[in-house]
């Protein structure tokens, strides 16, 4: 077994190499490989060898283990003969059916690891034996192209940062339905955090709010809806410098400088506070919302400028964390056309 996981591990770093995979990522998808797959499949090119190799050996040292498990089955049980050719073959047919859906995940998400974003942070660490404990039960069961690759995604984010996805993250990804699925992924292009801009995207329908709150990704947004509050930064004049955005790029204006007639659904004013109309994920709908694409920073700026157009001399301030403490004006949003 040694030689057939250092093999494994050669197989499967070699395929990351020069891809940009980061290398907390890469060991921990050598031992997710190995934990599900082992030496069973090469992952890879050679998978539908592996496949064939898989069916063949259904033919061979499969039929042998049925018949030999029969035999027992008639001897220990009482069974009849056919009464156990049949039980065994049954559940040696729904074992092989399920390692292949495993495999055909694990291939899902070393894709997604190769091809996917790869400006996630590099952190160390292991992956936990109760997430592998339920992940194999719900990729078991991946019997479709569209749930191996959400399955895929999910193992891919789960090796880029250990923890994201929870028991619980994990039983809402099993129960999403297709087509709620689907438009979470499209909700999801307008997130900017734990948030969606409303005014970046079109306003859900009220049936499509319902779907996402009862599948356990978006909080209630109730009667009056939601906004994410500015931060205020008092300044030397008295007046607020306010700074909206995330935590790589924000946007900054000063409060006095705000138009009075800014549109309710372009700007959130509630007594002192103001914000950008959202809707707000749950902790279970941001943590399957990383298996997404991220464009943050490009829905911050765009929304910027949409905000420019309502601030006197018409351009917000574009600053980025330094790291101390402090931020760093880095450029201008000018108003949208």
């Amino acid at each position: 077994m040694s030689d057939d996981h250092l093999s494994n591990e050669v197989s499967v770093s070699g395929e990351m190499t020069d891809t940009g995979v980061k290398a907390g990522a890469k060991s921990r998808a050598v031992a997710s490989i190995d934990r599900l797959v082992g030496a069973a499949v090469d992952i890879g090119s050679a998978y539908l060898e592996g496949f064939a190799a898989r069916k063949r050996a259904k033919t061979d040292g499969e039929v042998s283990l049925i018949e030999a498990a029969a035999d027992y089955g008639v001897q220990k049980i009482g069974a009849s003969p056919e009464l156990a050719q049949r039980a065994f073959n049954r559940h040696f047919r729904k074992v092989l059916a399920q390692q292949e859906n495993i495999e055909a995940v694990v291939e899902e998400a070393k894709v997604d690891l190769i091809e996917g974003r790869q400006d996630y942070e590099d952190i160390e660490g292991a992956m936990s034996e109760e997430f592998f404990h339920r992940f194999e039960e719900y990729s078991a069961s991946a019997n479709t192209q569209e749930l191996r690759h959400r399955w895929g995604r999910v193992l891919a984010a789960e090796i880029r940062r250990p923890g994201t996805f929870s028991q619980k993250v994990l039983r809402v990804v099993d129960e999403l339905d297709r087509d709620t699925a689907e438009l979470f992924e499209r909700i999801c292009h307008f997130r900017v955090g734990p948030a969606l801009y409303k005014p970046l995207m079109e306003q859900l329908k009220f049936k499509e709010t319902s779907a996402l709150v009862s599948a356990g990704l978006l909080v209630d947004p109730g009667v009056g809806g939601q906004h994410t509050v500015f931060s205020a930064i008092r300044q030397q004049d008295g007046d607020d410098l306010m700074i909206g955005g995330t935590d790589s790029l924000l946007f900054g204006f000063a409060k006095k400088d705000l138009a009075e007639d800014v549109p309710r659904d372009q700007l959130a004013m509630n007594k002192d506070q103001i914000g950008v109309p959202a809707y707000v994920l749950t902790d279970a709908g941001q943590a399957i919302s990383t298996i997404l694409p991220e464009r943050s920073e490009d829905l911050v700026i765009e929304y910027a400028r949409l905000l420019a157009k309502h601030v006197k001399g018409g351009a917000l301030m574009l600053l980025r964390p330094d790291g101390r403490g402090s931020l760093v004006h880095v450029g201008i949003a000018q108003p949208s056309k």
